[in-house]
């Protein structure tokens, strides 16, 4: 492969020892030499092309730990609810896209949430059912793709109308009428959702292909492809990648990880360059946004709520063992604070992994004091979304109160030796990796910076953000001798900015609008911006 010297830039390297350099040579898609202009050029640019970076910040490549790929990309290809302001303004949008889609075929939608409403009351299916004007499957998830609504049609096809079931795990909510309303929660969404008919297998690959296209557009260069609870993507998203990467199409890495049921025969064989096996998905409990995250204490006005186990304790111990047994490291979703804690408690029971991938506790949202140093004495890594915090703002203050100071608690980990991997969880909250650093730096929206921060003592420097975005999924991955740092020997993978993050983070400004101008992925530019 021909080689490349990039030079004239500011180049953030992830190396405690050297930080920051000038300039850096790739040769065979890996890094071969970093210092300054004259240091690399003298040495190697008589044979290689050179890039003039023109003061541009350079950062490793970017990873999302925590992204559902499957679901990301079929979601950018159904109706998009996000933004909705209230529940009339929801309404009005089912109504423009069952116009929009003429029939009787089934309608899927995401991305709505009613967190931010001032009137959080949700419709039902009598008037999902008016909106889209008649009797017509249709599903719309919930941001957090924890709980959704659905239409009368769509509730009939999973035997969820007359009478409701119970299912362990979720619940379809009952109206006044005794039938279903409308709104179902965690585990129930699995039979729901396998009642619509499931996409092709050349539809499910040309869709992955537009959604890591429009990844490298926000420099994102490897990701940790997460699981749902009971759900078949999996393997269909897995199929599709081996695909892709057979006729050279792949070109982001993909970390793929594997449910319980995937332990049922040999595991998968995940071979190349771009596609490799991860972690076992498990789940403790449900989310923060549905208030179904297991809790020690209920949510305020709900005397009775303390949330959901989606998986129940003993059950998640055989699960843990189980999967230990195979030998594989464990990806655990756990939010509230008593999932937290039984995942840690199981974590103890379980052989330390060395130097392979360490086990990981997903999202981690609520932490008390107690628990606070125990990821970093297990060996667990901490894999969050700081996109999260900004969702969760008004809702976490109404529903938790004063106990909101458990949250996101990313300098307190830091503190205790914790690696954290930072990631997104795409499509629930924007995969933009600068609007993550932006919520991780400064604990605020960008559209009210002027409040301050929220709970400010947890905000952390803007090079430990990176590292969580870079060396720390590496790590997080078993990846981490490859991969998350810009020095000779390790894959060129790596991001020129439109901006300088590090100035902006000194001066207090924002920095989810900083775009990269060109993303590379194993010395191949993948992706061109504009000037």
């Amino acid at each position: 492969m021909a080689g490349l010297v990039l030079r004239g830039g500011r180049i953030w390297t992830g190396d405690p020892g050297r930080p920051w350099a000038r300039a850096l040579a790739i040769q065979d898609g890996r890094i071969l030499a970093v210092g300054e202009d004259r240091e690399v050029l003298e040495r190697l640019a008589s044979r290689r092309g050179t890039l003039d970076l023109e003061g541009h910040l350079v950062v490793p490549g970017l990873w999302d730990s925590h992204l559902h790929l499957y679901e990301l990309a079929m979601a950018r290809r159904q109706i998009c609810l996000a933004g909705a302001r209230c529940r009339d303004e929801l309404l009005d949008r089912i109504r423009a896209a069952a116009l929009s889609r003429p029939g009787k075929g089934p309608l899927l939608g995401w991305g709505w949430t009613s967190s931010d409403w001032v009137d959080r009351r949700l419709p039902d299916r009598h008037e999902i059912d008016r909106a889209l004007g008649g009797d017509r499957p249709a599903l719309f998830l919930r941001s957090d793709l924890h709980s959704g609504l659905a239409s009368s049609q769509a509730l009939r096809q999973a035997g969820y109308l007359d009478p409701p079931p119970r299912i362990e795990g979720g619940a379809v909510e009952v109206g006044p009428d005794g039938l279903a309303s409308g709104l179902v929660l965690e585990m129930a969404l699995g039979p729901l959702r396998a009642s619509f008919p499931p996409p092709g297998g050349q539809e499910i690959r040309e869709a992955l292909v537009e959604a890591l296209a429009w990844l490298h557009t926000l420099g994102i260069t490897a990701l940790c492809d997460q699981r749902l609870k009971d759900q078949p993507e999996g393997p269909l998203c897995r199929e599709a990648l081996a695909s892709l990467q057979r006729e050279g199409r792949l070109a982001t890495r993909v970390v793929s990880n594997l449910t319980l049921h995937d332990l049922k025969g040999p595991l998968p064989v995940l071979a190349g360059e771009f596609l490799r096996l991860g972690h076992v998905k498990l789940f403790a409990d449900g989310s923060l946004g549905s208030l179904t995250a297991r809790m020690f204490e209920p949510y305020l006005g709900q005397p009775s709520n303390r949330g959901i186990w989606l998986t129940d304790p003993r059950g998640l111990a055989r699960d843990f063992a189980r999967a230990s047994a195979r030998g594989m490291p464990l990806s655990v979703h756990a939010i509230g604070d008593e999932a937290v804690r039984l995942c840690l408690d199981l974590f103890e029971g379980l052989p330390r992994r060395g130097p392979l991938a360490p086990h990981r506790l997903e999202h981690a949202q609520t932490l008390v004091e107690e628990d606070l140093g125990r990821l970093a004495c297990l060996g667990v890594v901490a894999s969050m979304q700081p996109t999260h915090l900004l969702d969760d703002l008004e809702l976490a203050d109404s529903a938790l109160g004063p106990r909101t100071r458990l949250l996101y608690r990313f300098r307190s980990l830091l503190e205790a030796g914790t690696t954290l991997a930072f990631g997104s969880d795409a499509p629930v909250a924007d995969p933009c990796p600068f609007l993550g650093l932006h919520a991780a730096v400064h604990r605020q929206r960008p559209d009210r910076m002027d409040r301050g921060a929220w709970n400010p003592s947890e905000r952390i420097p803007l090079q430990e953000a990176l590292r969580a975005y870079t060396s720390g999924p590496a790590l997080a991955s078993g990846l981490g001798h490859r991969l998350g740092r810009l020095t000779p020997g390790m894959q060129a993978d790596l991001v020129v900015l439109d901006g300088d993050l590090f100035d902006r983070a000194e001066h207090g400004q924002r920095l989810d609008t900083v775009r990269p101008l060109l993303t590379v992925v194993g010395g191949k530019v993948v992706f061109r911006g504009g000037s």
